[in-house]
């Protein structure tokens, strides 16, 4: 009778062993699972910070009047602006072209005005893609959000034959960052 004491207080003893392993495995489990989800959770709010802090950056290029000027330049086929002289002047992609690859101009005449308002304009277009190039590797913005609109603007100018113009003016004028930004933006997969 002893005997089947000490055989029950031993398998009381491991059975209680073995409910307090089994109890810590599930803990640690639990544990791991609530560590995944508010990681989980932090990437999103993460993702969702960038996402907000790309389209404030969307939204001030497109709110900067010579920025927005330049988009409208590289948009339509022909269209009337005024220089900071308050002349009113035609651009198109000749214009703008011939604009861009000229920096070393003399701006006493009218034409060369013209030409330095269109590279003000660009020169803003520039600085707002330099500054999304910057934050975008600083992982302030994802790529993902910065490809629309850019990449209808990029893709304007490569119709237009003023990608190439642009990126060598960009380089000229110590532009440097976007240039990779553009490549990637103009090679992101589209979702369908």
């Amino acid at each position: 009778m002893i005997f089947c004491f000490v055989l029950t207080t031993v398998n009381l003893d491991l059975l209680l062993k073995g409910a307090t392993v089994l109890l810590g495995i599930v803990t640690i489990w639990k544990a791991l699972k609530e560590f995944a989800h508010n990681r989980r959770q932090r990437e999103i709010d993460l993702a969702w910070r960038q996402s907000e802090a790309a389209k404030k950056i969307i939204d001030d290029w497109m709110d900067d009047d010579e920025s927005h000027d330049f988009c409208k330049m590289i948009e339509y086929n022909k269209r009337k602006f005024i220089n900071e002289q308050g002349d009113e002047f035609w651009t198109d992609t000749d214009t703008i072209r011939n604009a861009i690859i000229s920096v070393d101009a003399d701006y006493s005449d009218k034409i060369e005005v013209n030409k330095r308002s269109i590279r003000d304009r660009c020169d803003s277009f520039l600085y707002f893609t330099e500054m999304m190039s910057q934050g975008e590797r600083n992982n302030l913005y994802r790529l993902q959000d910065l490809v629309f609109p850019l990449r209808y603007y990029l893709k304007r100018m490569a119709d237009k034959e003023l990608y190439e113009p642009l990126r060598e003016y960009a380089r000229t004028n110590k532009f440097s960052c976007q240039d990779k930004l553009f490549d990637r933006i103009l090679n992101y997969p589209l979702s369908d």
